[in-house]
């Protein structure tokens, strides 16, 4: 059969023995899905026309923002479905061989190397926790629950009107670091909770509220990798939190994701040159 070979993520080829693979469409429509074997790895893989994803024309239409959305959101897809039933160590979006035995070389190559990346994930889940914070209401709450801010306020109600007026733009400061310092401790605090119910973290760019689309503060945005058998205790950190901050405070916790931020394969990793069909 001509054309190149398009490799979405690879499993290990155990887990296989007892369930199949599943076949989807693939990132170009006129094919489907299928698997490549070699040195103990399985390779979820579809033929592309070697014309539409030449390395001219994948540079084109990387450039193409419609298109680009459309096969990275398919790419995406494909390596969750995968992710379901299997360990996946998913591969960078547009990683293409020019031929089955260029990719076999490759795993047989790499097989060591790749071996141990799918081990280091093999029984873990990747969750992200971003973290949100309503400025207006955490002021708030700290102006009526912080120790510091109280002793102030009770200092000033007894000093003489003069004094008063001076003293209460020092607790306007005073409340204002409060809020700061309180709501960055807040935020360590439940990193390091979850820090230890996971066996890794990746710290990722936190977006503005015109990117979330909502009125609250985007304060944290993090990754974690969980095992299988620590997922209860995680998800019970979680709640925990819930319990213990003050108004104003909110997680979106979503998962589990394929391991892109602890095991993702670049394609540069996998392939050179002369196997490569960029």
């Amino acid at each position: 059969m001509s054309g190149y070979i398009y490799v979405y993520g690879l499993i290990p080829v155990e887990e296989t023995a007892a369930k199949p693979v599943p076949v989807f469409t693939g990132v170009d429509a006129k094919y489907h899905s299928y698997t490549v074997k070699e040195s103990g790895i399985v390779a979820v893989v579809s033929r592309v026309d070697a014309d539409a994803y030449s390395p001219a024309k994948v540079e084109k239409n990387l450039k193409n923002s419609a298109w680009l959305e459309e096969k990275a959101f398919h790419h995406h897809d494909c390596i969750c479905l995968i992710n379901k039933e299997f360990t996946v160590l998913p591969l960078s979006f547009c990683t293409i061989f020019a031929s089955e035995d260029k990719l076999k070389r490759s795993l047989r190559d790499r097989a060591d190397t790749l071996h141990a990346k799918i081990s280091a994930i093999t029984g873990k889940q990747e969750w992200n926790v971003k973290t949100y914070c309503d400025n207006k209401q955490w002021e708030t709450y700290i102006e009526q629950n912080h120790p510091d801010v109280e002793r102030l306020r009770k200092e000033i109600a007894a000093m003489s009107p003069d004094r008063q007026f001076l003293m209460k733009q020092k607790l306007s400061q005073q409340i204002a670091q409060a809020v700061s310092m309180e709501r960055d401790r807040c935020w360590k605090t439940i990193h390091q909770h979850l820090e230890e119910r996971s066996v890794g973290s990746c710290v990722r760019r936190t977006y503005g509220k015109e990117i979330t689309g909502r009125g609250d503060e985007m304060i944290g945005n993090v990754d974690y990798l969980v095992s299988a058998n620590q997922i209860q205790r995680f998800q019970e950190g979680i709640r925990q939190f819930g319990e213990r901050t003050g108004a104003g405070w909110a997680l979106e916790v979503t998962g589990p994701w394929p391991p892109y931020h602890f095991a993702m394969l670049h394609k540069e990793e996998i392939m050179n040159g002369t196997e490569s069909a960029q």
